[in-house]
């Protein structure tokens, strides 16, 4: 029976939920522009660690476990649409969560609905920020379960830095090296664009 919710990886210590929040204030400094063209890298990341995935290296199985492709394709497409709709939340000057249990696209997905969904879910997250990069909300806070409460440029940098974290775990469960691209970038990324959805 599917449950559709995510189950953490693991607890995060005081120590490091500290040092990954001075990092998200970082970045979070930057200004509307950089954090754009940060988005559009980390996308392009996640784009090489996916490329080429294949059905055989994502079986599905429960999430409470050890993960492999399945998993990271699964959370990745569930909590970038998640994100995207907590930043318009923030930019349209309402209230946001986020609730990490619920950045998960589905127990019962297939591959080529989990692939399709985290497509659909980077593009849309990319919007959202170009539309926060337009308007530049400067008030607001989306409270994560978690991290607390993040303005919304810590919470496009907290989604990036998660982002990355999944692309180099993506990358370690298929044998790739930092940066090695299985596809080509140009063309294969944008075909599988226009014919996943």
């Amino acid at each position: 029976m599917a449950d559709n919710r995510h189950v953490p990886q693991g607890r995060i210590s005081a120590e490091d939920r500290e040092a990954s929040l001075a990092a998200v204030r970082h970045e979070a400094a930057k200004d509307w522009t950089a954090l754009l063209a940060r988005a559009l890298t980390v996308r392009e990341e996640w784009d090489h660690a996916a490329a080429e995935l294949d059905e055989s290296e994502a079986e599905p199985g429960p999430n409470d476990g050890p993960w492999n492709a399945w998993h990271v394709l699964n959370h990745v497409g569930g909590f970038t649409a998640c994100d995207a709709a907590s930043l318009r939340a923030l930019a349209a000057g309402e209230p946001a969560e986020i609730d990490p249990s619920l950045q998960w696209q589905g127990d019962d997905k297939t591959f080529l609905e989990l692939r399709s969904g985290a497509i659909a879910g980077w593009d849309d997250y990319i919007a959202a920020v170009t539309e926060a990069t337009i308007m530049q909300p400067d008030g607001g806070t989306a409270v994560h379960r978690f991290f607390g409460p993040l303005s919304a440029r810590e919470c496009i940098a907290f989604t990036l830095s998660h982002a990355r974290d999944h692309a180099r775990q993506m990358r370690a469960l298929r044998g790739l090296e930092e940066g090695e691209n299985p596809g080509d970038s140009a063309g294969d990324l944008g075909r599988r664009r226009q014919t996943a959805h």
